[in-house]
């Protein structure tokens, strides 16, 4: 994870935060060390009827939610993915210059301006062989985006991940709702699969 900025922390209660359109569908779970998880609060608000730290902090309380810590999704269209080459008979150091060279090359951003995170495809001969590498990446500014809305919101950014990722999630951790997941909407089990994502169990 060498440019990606926000991963989990250390901590066992954690809130998904998904937006669509105008409303803020939200998960909150907490994941005990050799227990499974639970979730504990969820539901949606309206973005425009809650402006600013105070009004965010009194939903909250209102609503009963207790998680400062938050993950938020960033969408495929906002990102660019690659597979990328990189030479054998490379050092460490110099397969990860190749690979930014690599990178500004195709980006429609600079470099400076991205975060990004990658995969190593390890080859069948490692010293003979290229690596291939899977990127992921996203402009800085998308980012700073979502972790000033956290801290409008009284939240902290633990993590920030793709769509797919938290949806499969989700999708793993689906008997987690009291009733059957179809009654909610695609939002809210994005928003639970965030907040899965965000702990440390």
């Amino acid at each position: 994870m060498r440019h990606w900025p926000w991963m989990p922390g250390n901590t066992r209660r954690a809130v998904g935060v998904c937006f669509e359109g105008d409303q803020v569908h939200w998960a909150e779970i907490v994941w005990v060390r050799r227990q499974p998880p639970r979730l504990l609060h969820w539901g949606c608000a309206s973005r425009q009827a809650l402006v600013g730290l105070r009004q965010w902090r009194a939903h909250w309380r209102q609503v009963g939610m207790q998680a400062r810590h938050a993950g938020l999704v960033l969408h495929e269209t906002s990102l660019v993915r690659l597979r990328l080459t990189v030479p054998a008979g490379l050092s460490a150091a110099e397969r990860w210059l190749h690979l930014e060279e690599a990178l500004q090359d195709q980006l429609p951003w600079p470099l400076s301006d991205t975060a990004w995170d990658c995969q190593w495809l390890a080859p069948v001969q490692p010293q003979t062989k290229p690596h291939e590498v899977e990127v992921v990446a996203a402009a800085k500014g998308q980012v700073r985006e979502q972790r000033q809305w956290c801290r409008q919101a009284g939240l902290r950014l633990m993590r920030l991940e793709p769509e797919a990722q938290a949806q499969s999630r989700a999708e793993r951790w689906a008997s987690l709702w009291p009733e059957p997941a179809l009654a909610h909407p695609a939002a809210a089990h994005l928003a639970l699969g965030l907040a899965l994502g965000a702990v440390t169990p």
